[in-house]
């Protein structure tokens, strides 16, 4: 005999499921998002921090790479608010400093949702710089080899939350793995590759 108390009961429990998962998603990024701050700054940061056209987001998150030869830096934002997400990139030329605020959309809520928890997932906002060693450190004797590598890329995280801020920079991150090792070299530049081919695709947004 079927039990009907029983089968209304586990419907009403996934009903309830569902609904706690939806509105609890649709939030997520209005409350507090897991991230260890770690005070980091930036020759950026004061701009963001003070800058009008970013003072009502609830959260930011940028990446950008610099080096040597680059005449400039592209910053590429992400900024939430409540169930909106904006695009925008901003430009800082090497010579004079000069920062330049560029085009700005809006971004698909859901797609740019999955690409940040989808950086969260590989392990990117739980990274200290302590996790990211480049040095060469033998288990046995304890000696420890240092590599230098010169006129690569650096490649800058960086959120912003209110008044906490994190961020993280690694230099050549794949070839100081291919040297040490760490694991957490290659998250690194998963978490840079995917944002970076996520961003490319303009017609996901």
């Amino acid at each position: 005999m079927v039990n009907w108390n029983t089968k209304f009961k586990s419907l009403r429990t996934f009903i309830i499921v569902i609904c706690v998962i939806v509105f609890s998603g649709s939030k997520l990024y209005s409350q507090e998002y897991p991230f260890v701050q770690n005070d980091f700054k930036s020759e950026i940061s004061d701009f963001i921090l003070s800058h009008k056209d970013f003072n009502h987001y609830d959260f930011i998150i940028l990446k950008y790479a610099e080096c040597y030869w680059f005449d400039r830096t592209e910053y590429r934002l992400i900024c939430f608010s409540e169930n909106n997400a904006d695009l925008i990139t901003i430009t800082r030329k090497k010579k004079n400093n000069k920062i330049k605020i560029g085009r700005k959309r809006k971004g698909d809520f859901e797609q740019v949702n999955y690409l940040v928890d989808s950086l969260r997932q590989i392990g990117l906002f739980t990274l200290t710089v302590l996790d990211l060693e480049t040095k060469l450190i033998n288990q046995e004797n304890g000696r420890i080899t240092t590599h230098s590598i010169s006129d690569g890329i650096l490649e800058t995280f960086e959120i912003y939350q209110n008044d906490k801020t994190w961020g993280l920079s690694v230099y050549e991150a794949v070839r100081y793995y291919d040297f040490c090792g760490n694991e957490n070299l290659l998250k690194f530049n998963n978490a840079c590759r995917l944002l970076d081919k996520t961003w490319s695709y303009k017609n996901v947004w």
